[in-house]
């Protein structure tokens, strides 16, 4: 290939290798390079929501293709100085804000695999189980969902401090806030970014009295658009919410 081509070619394309912000996808190196970052980040809310800025030098790419896909941020912050700081996340919704001069705009949402629990308005009975007991069955039934893979870990100082309840009710609410009723508040939560990232300076304490076992009941499978539907949009793709309510528990 001609020398001036190649340079040609390579200045066209956006790149990322030196840049704050970087964004790693299924589609490939630099075929989305991040260009801005608007969120938050907190410990009762699930975790973190970016809205990514990005380009790319296609302009078609499929909409659907990240959906429910893990991707990988990469920031460089003050207290980094030289080491990136990691956001392991999924695609919760997807859009092309348009086009110019050989570059296409593109923004993706990214949240963490707890996100996804939100996406599924159920109503159940959990009998003769503890908080943590409930929280692991309803985070088992996300395995193997398309691309998700929910890894999580506990912490407890003492687990019995977490006793069984003869009875806990999820009526017609999302699996997240039935899992941060029980979890997230009255309690110190430890959220961790990777395996190797560094924990919470302080005493990990726990204070709960809560609990509850599962009814034989029907349960709806979590949301088919983990793995690729979407809501129909000539611009933009996101995951859509389901419903379902539970049958009577059998005697």
């Amino acid at each position: 290939m001609d020398p001036v081509a190649t340079v040609l070619s390579a200045l066209a394309a956006p790149h990322q290798q030196e840049r704050l912000l970087r964004l790693h996808t299924p589609l490939g190196p630099d075929v989305l390079v991040a260009e801005t970052l608007n969120g938050r980040e907190s410990v009762d809310g699930g975790g973190f929501r970016f809205d990514v800025g990005a380009l790319s030098a296609n302009a078609g790419l499929p909409l659907d293709a990240l959906l429910g896909q893990p991707v990988l941020l990469e920031l460089l912050t003050a207290e980094s100085h030289t080491a990136l700081r990691p956001f392991h996340g999924h695609v919760t919704a997807f859009e092309r804000l348009g086009s110019n001069g050989g570059l296409a705009r593109y923004r993706l949402r990214v949240e963490p695999w707890l996100a996804l629990l939100a996406q599924r308005v159920d109503s159940y009975v959990f009998q003769d189980m503890s908080v943590v007991e409930i929280a692991e069955s309803v985070f088992a039934d996300y395995a193997g969902q398309g691309a998700l893979a929910p890894a999580w870990r506990w912490e407890l100082s003492d687990r019995s401090a977490y006793a069984r309840r003869s009875l806990t009710t999820q009526y017609e609410e999302t699996d997240f806030a039935q899992d941060a009723d029980d979890l997230f508040f009255g309690k110190t939560l430890l959220h961790v970014q990777s395996p190797r990232g560094r924990e919470l300076d302080s005493q990990l304490r726990c204070y709960s009295n809560l609990g509850g076992r599962r009814g034989r009941q029907r349960r709806r499978p979590p949301p088919a658009a983990v793995a690729a539907a979407a809501v129909n949009s000539t611009r933009g793709r996101a995951l859509p919410r389901h419903r379902h309510r539970a049958a009577r528990r059998r005697s």
